[in-house]
């Protein structure tokens, strides 16, 4: 056992978190900068794209080893499809397991108080190995597949879901059994897996956070974006959300006598989401050096998600910059508001236009809002909040 004052972890990632971009690579990022704060942190990663040149020395700054496996996105497809079909391994944890990185793993394993993996993708390495092991699966990703299986706007992601929903729950199952703590976003994700026949006893709930708060936005800010909507859009779950709310309900908003300008906000869209630009009235960015200098200039935030899990960092950047949002149900799934007070809730074309209107014609109503929801992410929602629960749940494992 190591000798060092304090535990030592190692974490595997399947994807390296560094640029911090997309709401992935920022939790992985921050549950790193928290860990290390009471821990003896090193991190296996895979990845599919070049370093960074400053990516290594950047995690290093906090993290005590980087040890990198570079892995081709051909050779990610190949073992995803052979150990799907040979093993029954779900997509997830096939695409992201290699011998060479199992043997690393076995090497080195002994050498740790506890393992902590990023995602069900990484737990196929210790899932059979007597060490105290800690899985943040983020989502329940069945769930996700349950709802996406028929209303994601992708023919061949529609079907992909449907095959791989049974083997995924199934799989899910056996991680919570198998691993000392198993950690979600929410409570909804939490209950899903618990219904379905995984020990909800065993699963812990530390929300996502955002450090918005410690930016203050400049005086004489003009808000000349009426509506926004931000996220990774190389995403279905995004891409889903904005074309929906542009063939959907900016018709019927433009239908009742306004005429928005709207900003889609996000790297990599795909050809389908570019057309939604039309030079004028409607803009599609890509990627954009600051995301938060976008937000702020948007009078209304929406979220129209569709389908997903877990909590959307989208909606608690926007409510920490004090811009009030409009999402679905689902996309309020998870964050501990109150319509009416900290955001609107609305499905439905015809009760989620009339809700963006309401703010866009009450300047009042937008301040109100957009104040409760700073608030709201103060109390609950920081990464120093996050923080305090995470630690306090590996520490319980490790203590066990």
């Amino acid at each position: 056992m190591p000798t060092s004052a304090k535990p030592s972890i190692l974490v595997l990632s399947s994807r390296f978190p560094y640029p911090v971009i997309g709401g992935d690579l920022l939790r992985i990022y921050h549950f790193l900068l928290l860990l290390s704060g009471s821990f003896d942190v090193d991190l296996l990663t895979l990845h599919h794209v070049p370093l960074p040149v400053d990516g290594i020395a950047n995690l290093q700054k906090f993290v005590r080893k980087v040890v990198c496996f570079p892995i081709s996105r051909f050779r990610s497809t190949v073992s995803a499809g052979f150990k799907g079909l040979l093993r029954g391994l779900p997509l997830q944890a096939g695409y992201y397991y290699f011998p060479e990185v199992k043997k690393w793993v076995m090497a080195n394993v002994k050498h740790y108080d506890a393992v902590f993996c990023f995602h069900v993708r990484m737990t196929e390495y210790v899932i059979n190995l007597d060490v105290v092991k800690v899985v943040d699966l983020v989502d329940a990703i069945s769930m996700n597949y349950a709802s996406a299986q028929d209303t994601t706007p992708d023919l061949k992601w529609r079907l992909i879901y449907r095959l791989e929903l049974p083997r995924l729950l199934k799989y899910e199952q056996r991680v919570v059994s198998t691993f000392d703590k198993s950690i979600l976003t929410s409570d909804v994700d939490r209950s899903f897996l618990g219904n379905h026949g995984a020990n909800a006893d065993r699963i812990a709930v530390v929300p996502n956070g955002t450090d918005l708060l410690l930016e203050t936005s400049p005086d004489g800010l003009i808000q000349d974006i009426d509506i926004l909507f931000q996220g990774n859009m190389r995403t279905q779950a995004n891409q889903a959300a904005a074309l929906y709310f542009v063939t959907r309900v900016l018709p019927v908003i433009r239908s009742r006598g306004q005429n928005p300008k709207v900003y889609i906000v996000g790297m990599d869209p795909p050809e389908r989401i570019r057309k939604l630009s039309d030079g004028e009235n409607v803009v599609v960015t890509g990627l954009v050096k600051d995301v938060s200098a976008f937000i702020r200039r948007a009078r209304v935030v929406v979220a129209p998600m569709q389908i997903g899990a877990g909590v959307q960092n989208k909606i608690l950047e926007a409510m920490a910059l004090e811009r009030p949002v409009v999402t679905t149900a689902l996309g309020a799934e998870g964050i501990e508001g109150v319509h009416g007070v900290h955001y609107l809730v609305a499905d439905g074309e015809s009760e989620f236009s009339s809700a963006v209107i309401s703010l866009l014609d009450d300047p009042m109503l937008r301040k109100s809002i957009g104040s409760s929801a700073r608030q709201l992410i103060a109390s609950k929602y920081t990464w120093e909040n996050v923080g305090r629960r995470l630690i306090e749940e590996v520490k319980q494992a490790i203590a066990r």
